[in-house]
């Protein structure tokens, strides 16, 4: 919902308010569906149907409620903007994510054509073997403040700017409710969860200036100073460690809090050539920040926090666009080529099953897009899409752990400093398709009168 008020020629405020809702089925986890040695999916896995005996069908909700407010003023050859803005959101997910059943009694049926694993006063398992049951849960509380100022100018002149500031902050709590919240020397207490606290505080000051070197030639720079600081902090533990004495101060006896901060100047500059009333060439290099990363949400399973430090980008960009056939169809095309300092990647799976973050020396990328767009009628429009990308970690000492449970196959070399680990660099970025796609048709008609 969006309110508008303009109480004179030169100001005007808009508020927006939006809440969501959501309930669903949290990630899908599917156990031994891959034989080792392949990457095929074998006869465990159907695209329809999961075997579970816990998860409660992993379901997933989550509620949020946020309002912005912005502010505008006219100061004649300048605008002052003021945005204001809240957001709060609170859920949790559930799921099964030993991705099977696990059956102490050995009664359960197998469904047909799937593997199982049972023997003499063992338990039954299926899809394949599963050498225990796990189910976790996982609760977010967070909210967010963020404000910013900003002066823009309102002229015909060839030169356009303008300059800001920008404030940050941010809390998050996350609950993990599972096996370590039920204690033992006092059966009838209630389960005690670990819960930890994330805080997020960032500043920023800004500038953009823009110049008309010709009718058809516009050239920009922008630079920005950012300050970043993350704390961290166990509130709680699981009341079995607890029981067995390993984490000492509930509060943080095992864990100290972590606090981290940094700062970084990123920049950018372009050129935009109009080589017609209905296209134009642009150009663009441009550095970016990524803040520090901590992962500390295994703290529940005893694993220690991890700590990522700042990454870098360094982009290079050159692209098209037209507007052709008489303004219904759009091109968009570019080319681009970055690389990353530092490069942030989480690391989940391995030995202890667990996801850390970390650093690699470097990460490379080149790719390309294009987008088309075409307003076949007034009512009907296509859209169509494709994007390219050859990725690479380089860093030739990096290395990890390829699985816990043995039942895999790696294909990259082994780590000659640990035979227990590969090294990892000349991979792909992880979860990064080679390529992608879309395809969509819309077909729309007004409604009433104008």
């Amino acid at each position: 919902m969006q309110l508008l008020w303009t109480p004179s020629d030169d100001f005007e405020a808009l508020l927006s308010l939006q809440a969501r809702s959501m309930e669903g089925t949290a990630h899908i986890f599917r156990a031994n569906v891959f034989t080792t040695g392949s990457n095929d999916l074998n006869q465990n896995y159907d695209r329809d149907q999961v075997w579970y005996d816990g998860g409660d069908n992993n379901p997933q909700g989550y509620d949020g409620l946020g309002a912005t407010l912005t502010l505008d003023w006219d100061l004649g050859g300048s605008t002052l903007t003021s945005i204001t803005s809240f957001q709060d959101a609170d859920g949790s997910s559930r799921g099964d994510i030993d991705g099977g059943v696990w059956d102490p009694t050995g009664t359960a049926t197998i469904p047909p054509n799937i593997t199982s694993s049972s023997g003499p006063g063992e338990p039954t398992t299926f899809p394949g073997f599963i050498p225990f049951p796990s189910v976790s849960e996982d609760g977010a509380d967070t909210d967010q403040f963020t404000q910013e100022f900003r002066i823009a100018s309102d002229t015909t002149d060839a030169f356009s700017w303008q300059v800001g500031v920008f404030y940050f902050d941010s809390s998050l709590e996350v609950t993990t409710d599972s096996f370590a919240a039920f204690g033992f020397l006092d059966p009838t207490a209630p389960p005690q969860n670990t819960i930890v606290e994330y805080e997020n505080t960032a500043w920023a000051v800004f500038g953009q200036g823009s110049y008309d070197v010709s009718d058809r030639l516009t050239l920009t720079a922008g630079v920005r100073y950012t300050d970043d600081e993350k704390d961290y902090r166990v509130q709680q533990f699981g009341q079995l460690w607890i029981d067995l004495a390993i984490v000492g101060d509930p509060c943080c006896g095992l864990v100290a809090p972590i606090n981290v901060a940094d700062d970084e100047v990123s920049w950018e500059v372009s050129a935009n050539f109009a080589s017609s009333d209905s296209s134009s060439l642009f150009g663009r290099i441009s550095s970016g920040y990524r803040a520090q990363t901590i992962q500390g949400r295994d703290v529940a399973f005893l694993e220690p926090p991890s700590v990522a430090d700042p990454e870098t980008i360094t982009s290079y960009e050159i692209g098209y666009k037209a507007d052709l056939a008489d303004n219904r169809l759009r091109l968009n095309a570019a080319v681009f080529y970055y690389t990353i300092d530092d490069m942030q990647v989480s690391v989940i799976g391995g030995a202890g099953n667990t996801a850390i973050v970390r650093n690699v020396e470097e990460g490379e990328a080149t790719g390309a897009e294009v987008d088309l767009e075409w307003l076949a009628t007034d009512n009907l429009l296509f859209t169509l899409g494709f994007a390219y990308n050859d990725t690479e970690i380089k860093d030739p000492t990096a290395s990890t752990v390829p699985c816990g449970s043995g039942q895999c196959t790696p294909l990259d070399p082994v780590d000659p400093s640990d035979p227990t680990r590969v090294l990892i660099g000349g991979n792909p970025f992880p979860r990064t398709a080679e390529t992608s796609g879309h395809f969509s048709v819309r077909w729309g008609a007004p409604v009433g009168n104008k």
